[in-house]
Order: structure tokens, then sequence, then C-alpha cells
């Protein structure tokens, strides 16, 4: 008796620790896993797998030292898609791992800022079949996003992995419209396709 009482302790201290170690893996699986990138820039948005657009990068050659990372954007679908049509996108924005991001979208806020004025940007159409072409110098370089003011050049050197995401939705944002838009609402209306990464190389 004493003898089974004994192995059914050690049989329940063993599955005890079993469980504790499988949750510790599951939970740090969690922390590191893309999909739950610490710099917050895509948490209120959502990616469509199944995009409408494709987006082709690559680097503008040039003789004058400039960095020109260029980004085409071809409707593969049979209805009209609208991308944002704002003379300060697209934004470039430094990730924690050192690489960058073209954004032609509106990244997640602050929540710790109470932003007064937020732009709502209006659309254009793309239409299907069609591709239209956006290109932003990185050399030298701005960081900027949706809700930063001016910035200040920021200096960097060697190769650069450098991607593009591109917000787009299926209904327009016309100007006589967008003061009926809030910042939550304008998250929700875009979604998000990525383009293909390009290494860099800057001066």
């Amino acid at each position: 008796m004493f003898l089974n009482r004994r192995y059914g302790f050690l049989l329940v201290v063993s599955l005890i620790h079993f469980f504790y170690n499988d949750m510790n893996a599951q939970t740090s699986n969690f922390a590191t896993s893309p999909l739950h990138s610490k710099d917050g820039v895509f948490s209120h948005h959502h990616q469509d797998m199944n995009s409408p657009l494709e987006i082709n990068c690559f680097v503008a050659p040039t003789t004058d030292g400039d960095v020109v990372f260029c980004y085409q954007l071809t409707n593969v679908s049979k209805e009209n898609i609208f991308v944002f049509d704002s003379p300060r996108m697209p934004y470039v924005i430094m990730q924690e791992n050192g690489a960058l991001l073209v954004l032609h979208g509106v990244n997640a806020p602050d929540p710790e800022v109470d932003y007064n004025v937020v732009e709502i940007p209006i659309t254009q159409a793309v239409t299907p079949g069609s591709t239209i072409s956006f290109k932003v110098n990185l050399n030298p370089l701005f960081l900027r996003d949706h809700f930063g003011k001016s910035p200040q050049p920021t200096h960097v050197t060697g190769s650069i992995t450098v991607s593009c995401r591109v917000a787009w939705g299926n209904s327009p944002i016309e100007p006589h419209e967008r003061h009926k838009l809030s910042l939550p609402s304008l998250l929700s209306w875009q979604k998000m396709a990525e383009g293909n990464s390009v290494e860099v190389m800057f001066p």
C-alpha cells in the first residue's frame, strides 16, 4: 500500500512537471513569433493573405548617390481596389532588428499618446490589371510614421533589408467623406499587402 501511494505521488509530480514545461514552451513560442512582433507597427491591422495587390519592389540605379526604393502595385483582381493618395506617403520605419519598412499606409498609434489632429488620407483607384508606381529616396534617410513630425536625417551604412507594405481597401475614401472617419474606422478599413524584400547597400 505504501509503495502504491509513493508511485502514485511520483506519477502526479511527473505529470505536473510535464505540463508546466509544455506551457512554458508554448508561451516562449508566442512571445518570439513574428506575428507578435514587439515593434507594434501592425498591431491594429490585419494582413490579407489573398491580397488583390501584387507588389514588386526594387532599387532604381542612380549616378548621384541617391538610393531610390521603388514599388509597383498591380491589381490582379477583377474589381477596383483603393490605396491611399497622400503626399506624405510612403513612410519609412526602422524596425527593432535594424531592417527598414517602407509603409504606404497608416501604422498603429502609440497608446500612450493623445493625438489631437490625425490625417485621414483620401484614396485613388487601382483598376483591374493596371499598375501604379511609387518611390522614396532612402539617402538621406528620413524616418517617419503617420503620426510623426518632420524628422531629422538618420545615418546608416552597409547592407540593410528593406521591405514594403501597402494598405488597401474595397471602397474609396473621398475628400468630402473623410471627415466622417475616425482613426479606429480608418484602421479597420485598411488591409495590408506585402511586397518582396530588397537588400539595399547604403554608402
